[in-house]
């Protein structure tokens, strides 16, 4: 029906952004904690606790797919019936480019607990009525415990059937004096009170309908003098002006044509396909303002979210084009914009660098989407493409700069012109020299490669950074200082190599050589250690010096570092450590990206660094022991950590041991994250030896010689869980293994929404000297994107982890091979 007279306004013409007031969350706040158990939330009651505990996520989403950056409002006042924010979110949306199916998602967490946020509850309204009207006044909302709102199909959807009676039911009460909770008005009082005892009853019945009889979250939409109806007429010509959206006439008209006088009926989408064809008609002319449908933006969409080895469309080019400025807020859809460029066009080449040169990059993390535009298939655009990535790269935090410094040495390979201006290698170097730990990493990235094949373009890049280097001379000299460490450590090993008797003896003689301090290794100046730049290296203890048994025998050393501290150090002669390295770098961007979304999974990214191409320095991670002895020596997980003081406590009243929550916690968390990590990377060759457990109840991997699917052994499964490691949680009928593959599934989702970053690490990578990355390189990026699975949403991605899961658990032939391997062991002993 129409209001006021009939009059109405069209979205299109409001240029105000899309605001809502969060009120309060009324009802039982206890009945949200009655979750199911693999909800990792803490089992205290919620008053009992801060007052500053809850806080909500609101954000605007279309058919899943995120609109706006979720907005966080401050820590609620939380009462015995409630938790009131009084808060007004504007999100960073127009109306005017809000699509239909836009709705608003909040989501409730808890955030009093210092390690990470917990999921409270989370509900969702459409932006729009059913009769495509943006929504106003105040609506109560139905809260779903446990879950992050979500507008999926098994969604959290927040309007109930019983919504609309209940509307109505509270208009009638306001036109009539009373109450929203059926308290009568003096007039009433007058009268008789049996007929308003049944309307606050029905009231009450229908408001515990509408929430579900938990919790429900109170929003406010803005009140307007006239109704907005949905249409977006961006591409119409000749737009005339229209009254705005909060009343008054436009300064240049005396009366308002778009003041209509019919029941608002919703538009009539337009033709796709004539769509398109306006777009590319008009792409030369007012792209500037072009805001596209929401079909448009669903194709956008889907092309932004395909592998990045799928071309896009020549509908999804056309309208990428079209759309090229409405695009430009966007900073993660820069990559896709220029990959539908057509450069032998001049002109074409010029309006995509102006609009370029506007677009909204973003800072931090966003940042590490300019990694793209460093790989080889964009080095032949326009030479200002590298420019942009290197200037971004000039200002980017340096724990971004941190994670990604092979990768920024490596695209160096790719300059139009090494060491110029507006080159990737000169802007690492002069952001990397700032720092001793910066310029450690990316010296020895640089040496290793260029002592490599084809090393012309780093030994360039190399000769700079030592000559830029002259302006901050500690730092200088502690390097070359390194440099003389690694030359004495190879001839130490080299000497002790040639030496052909037993094991046991080249253990005895190479502690001598420490003690006597040959090549300087028992006491030497202080210098930073290469592998752990925090520390400074004063000699190595021959105490724990040894010899592994491996066919390439690395050794142990001990570096002695301040107050008499031992770093065990692993060190490789013959065996190059870089694919090593490239893995745990991996884990550690990993672990890092779960921790920004409070997603703790107890990775041990322990250090590793090449320092030749046939070469390198392991950290050993002590205390430590793998998986095989702890099944032959204490039978079970369980049994192991029932031996370890500190991860048991008391069962209750009864004289048995039990493994803490916290123990639990931490092993059921990391086995979640390896399994993500290794599954991902393709980490082949997982064997009972290569899986470790430190004594805090942490399993972690070592020994990356196969990724990318390559495995010695047939038949592998997709990811590393064996039977054993079930039942160290539990069985797969416990809660924990429930838990396991819920942080499996979280992390795999969570790790999905970076696919292109890890896609572009290896594209940069395969110009390395990394053979299984440069050998049969596009199968292996196709294998990437599969694991990845571009374009799944997350309900089916949860769904595929869970059956990978199963999979790994049920494979009889890794129990096999598990076996031979023991037996290989202990023949090679």
């Amino acid at each position: 029906m129409s209001d006021a007279g009939g009059r109405y306004f069209y979205t299109a013409d409001v240029k105000e952004a899309v605001t809502i007031k969060i009120e309060a969350l009324e009802g039982d706040l206890h009945s949200l904690l009655n979750l199911p158990p693999e909800v990792d939330i803490a089992r205290e009651r919620l008053l009992r606790r801060s007052p500053a505990c809850l806080v909500i996520s609101a954000q605007l989403l279309e058919h899943g797919i995120p609109l706006t950056q979720a907005t966080v409002t401050e820590p609620a006042e939380l009462h015995e019936t409630e938790a009131t924010w009084g808060t007004t979110v504007c999100f960073d949306m127009l109306i005017r480019d809000t699509p239909l199916h836009c709705m608003a998602a909040f989501t409730v967490w808890d955030v009093s607990s210092p390690s990470a946020a917990v999921v409270v509850g989370g509900t969702t309204v459409p932006v729009f009525s059913r009769k495509n009207l943006v929504q106003c006044g105040k609506v109560k909302l139905r809260m779903h415990p446990g879950r992050v709102a979500d507008c999926g199909p098994q969604g959290t959807p927040g309007l109930t059937a019983t919504s609309t009676e209940l509307n109505l039911t509270e208009k009638i009460l306001k036109a009539h004096g009373l109450d929203k909770k059926g308290r009568p008005s003096e007039y009433w009082v007058k009268h008789d009170g049996w007929l308003n005892q049944l309307t606050a009853m029905r009231i009450q019945q229908l408001a515990r309908a509408e929430v579900g009889g938990d919790c429900g979250l109170i929003v406010s939409f803005p009140e307007t003098e006239h109704r907005v109806v949905f249409m977006q007429d961006s591409y119409q010509e000749g737009k005339k002006s229209r009254q705005s959206y909060f009343g008054g006439l436009a300064p240049t008209l005396p009366v308002d044509p778009a003041c209509n006088t019919q029941d608002p009926q919703p538009a009539p989408e337009e033709n796709f396909f004539v769509s398109v064809e306006r777009i590319l008609a008009d792409s030369g002319t007012d792209a500037r303002g072009r805001q596209p449908t929401s079909k448009e933006r669903q194709a956008i969409t889907d092309y932004l979210r395909a592998a990045p080895s799928r071309p896009p469309t020549e509908l999804q080019a056309a309208l990428c084009w079209g759309l090229r400025y409405w695009l430009s807020s966007n900073p993660a859809a820069l990559p896709r914009f220029l990959r539908i460029v057509d450069w032998t066009d001049p002109a074409q080449v010029a309006e995509a660098e102006a609009v370029v040169a506007e677009w909204r990059v973003g800072s931090g993390w966003q940042a590490v989407t300019m990694l793209e535009l460093l790989t080889p298939q964009f080095a032949e655009m326009a030479p200002w493409v590298r420019a942009l990535a290197a200037r971004q790269f000039r200002t980017a935090h340096l724990d971004v700069i941190e994670l990604f410094i092979p990768q920024l040495a490596h695209a160096a390979r790719f300059d139009h012109a090494p060491l110029s201006d507006h080159s990737i290698g000169r802007a690492v170097v002069d952001r990397c020299c700032v720092s001793l730990d910066l310029a450690t990493r990316l010296y020895w990235v640089l040496s290793v490669e260029a002592a490599s094949p084809n090393g012309e373009v780093f030994a360039a890049v190399l000769d700079y950074m030592l000559e830029r280097l002259d302006d901050y001379p500690e730092t200088k000299a502690d390097i070359l200082g390194q440099r003389r460490l690694v030359e004495d450590i190879e001839q130490f090993t080299a000497k002790l190599r040639a030496n052909k008797e037993s094991r046991p003896r080249r253990i005895e003689l190479m502690r001598e050589m420490v003690a006597a301090n040959e090549f300087d290794l028992g006491s030497r100046p202080p210098v930073t250690l290469p592998l752990l730049s925090d520390r400074r290296l004063t000699g190595f203890d021959p105490t724990h010096g040894h010899i592994f048994k491996s066919a390439k025998q690395p050794m142990r050393l001990d570096a002695i570092s301040g107050g008499n501290h031992a770093v065990p150090v692993m060190v490789k002669c013959g065996d190059d450590v870089r694919q090593d390295q490239l893995v745990l770098q991996l884990l550690q961007v990993m672990d890092r990206l779960l921790k920004k979304e409070n997603l703790d999974l107890c990775l041990t990214p322990y250090g590793t660094i090449a320092t030749s191409p046939t070469g390198g320095m392991v950290e050993l991670v002590t205390p430590s022991v793998d998986l095989d002895s702890v099944l032959r020596d204490s039978k079970s997980i369980t049994r192991y950590f029932q031996s370890i003081p500190a991860l048991r406590e008391k069962d209750g009243d009864r004289e048995t041991w039990r493994i803490s929550e916290e123990a639990m916690s931490r092993y059921v968390r990391s086995c979640a994250g390896y399994c993500v990590a290794t599954y991902l990377l393709g980490v082949g060759d997982r064997h009972l030896e290569n899986i470790m457990l430190k004594p805090d109840a942490k399993l972690f991997h070592i020994d990356f010689g196969f990724i990318l699917g390559r495995d010695p052994k047939p038949f592998s499964p997709p990811m590393k869980i064996s039977r054993a490691m079930v039942d160290g949680m539990g069985g797969p009928a416990s809660p924990q293994y429930q838990e396991f593959q819920t942080l499996c599934c979280e992390a795999y989702n969570i790790l999905r929404r970076h696919a292109n970053m890890f896609i572009s690490v290896f594209e940069i990578m395969s110009s390395s000297s990394i053979a299984v990355i440069c050998e049969d390189a596009v199968n292996h990026f196709a294998k990437l994107e599969e694991k990845f699975q571009f374009g799944l949403p997350d309900e089916r991605a949860v769904e595929h982890f869970r059956s990978l899961i199963q999979e790994s658990v049920g494979a009889l032939f890794p129990q096999i091979f598990d076996a031979a391997h023991r037996i290989a062991q202990a023949l090679r002993t």
